[in-house]
């Protein structure tokens, strides 16, 4: 990992009594992407400017290029990182000017400097607008131009804060998918921080989980979304079916589901103590009239149908028993729904079945 081309190693940051941060080890590769999804307070801004060089650790190291970041190599280190925060905080000169802020201060000749800022300026679709005053634009516009400002000095790592929460659903799409081009076209490294999973998910490459200012889980984001750690990753990664249970065999190959059932699990079970929870996302259960043959090998959970809602691209429907509910999601292109009361059976394959430890780590 000594070539990384950034690298956190037992950081801390402490202010007061309060641990507000705790890193054991994290890297981020020339060309990776890296999200870092988590709930407000969770400590997303103190990593990113931890990150940046802005913030000294309390204790560990942070490395940029292999060289270890120190008082007095900081600033020069800083000039390989772009970063972007949620207000774009843009002065009252031109969108030229404000572009062009860092080629100026750092000695880049003119002729250069004109070539990058309106490269950048083209790039994010703005062009049109360098001559306009900055600090007038909208929201999306100023967006563009503080990416735009981030990227003219080619940064080896761009850092963005949640810069796309303030701004419409539409325009936020617009931006993102700009700079997700971007990225894809370039060998630069980047980190999004966001409590919002669908950014984080559309940011692609690595994913990261931050709760109470410790990453929970950290790798690529089809394995984390598909296999959380622990009870409280699963919440933030929205899982939607958290079910205590109990094994029944030794090889805990079958858990019991508290008020459901016997459920099957596929592949191996770590080690998760006496008080497993299953995970199980609402799109890998089917809903079965009670009457119809479940596929081979599969569980079967009997209960009726309490509410049925709309979700961007299923129905939301929701299965009780007694006083468990389990979460389906219905793809509206499938044919069947049930009506609310009645009695259907919850078919999950035991691949879908992912077992982590209970008790302290969330379930009451």
């Amino acid at each position: 990992m000594s070539d990384s081309l950034l690298r956190m190693h037992q950081v801390q940051v402490v202010r007061g009594r309060r641990t507000v941060l705790a890193v054991t080890d994290l890297a981020v590769d020339a060309d990776e992407r890296v999200a870092i999804v988590g709930p407000n307070g969770s400590g997303k801004t103190t990593l990113l400017l931890t990150m940046a060089l802005l913030l000294q650790p309390s204790a560990g190291t942070v490395q940029v290029g292999g060289e270890i970041a120190t008082r007095a190599n900081a600033r020069a280190l800083r000039r390989r990182i772009g970063l972007v925060f949620q207000d774009p905080m843009l002065f009252r000169g031109s969108v030229r000017d404000n572009v062009g802020m860092a080629p100026r201060f750092n000695g880049i000749a003119r002729d250069e400097r004109e070539r990058r800022v309106t490269g950048w300026l083209e790039d994010f679709g703005i062009a049109g607008l360098a001559d306009r005053r900055a600090d007038r634009l909208s929201g999306g516009g100023a967006q563009r131009v503080a990416l735009s400002r981030a990227l003219v000095m080619d940064p080896s790592l761009l850092l963005l804060d949640e810069p796309f929460a303030a701004l419409d659903p539409a325009t936020r799409a617009s931006v993102a998918a700009d700079l997700v081009t971007w990225l894809g076209a370039t060998s630069g490294a980047a980190v999004l921080v966001t409590h919002d999973l669908g950014e984080a998910l559309a940011f692609g490459g690595t994913l990261g989980v931050l709760s109470g200012g410790a990453i929970l889980q950290h790798g690529p984001a089809g394995e984390v979304m598909a296999r959380p750690s622990s009870f409280e990753a699963a919440r933030l990664l929205g899982v939607e079916n958290l079910l205590p249970g109990r094994f029944v065999r030794d090889d805990r190959s079958v858990i019991v589901l508290d008020g459901w059932g016997e459920v099957r699990v596929g592949g191996g079970v770590a080690d998760v103590g006496e008080a497993p929870v299953a995970l199980i996302r609402a799109g890998a259960i089917r809903l079965l009239p009670i009457d119809r043959p479940m596929p081979e090998g599969w569980s079967g959970l009997e209960g009726h149908v309490s509410e049925i809602g709309p979700m961007p691209a299923s129905n939301r429907v929701v299965v009780r028993r007694g006083d468990r509910t389990l979460v389906v999601a219905v793809p509206w292109s499938r044919g069947w729904l049930p009506a609310i009361g009645e009695t259907v059976i919850a078919a999950v394959p035991p691949e879908a079945v992912h077992v982590v430890p209970g008790g302290s780590g969330g379930v009451a």
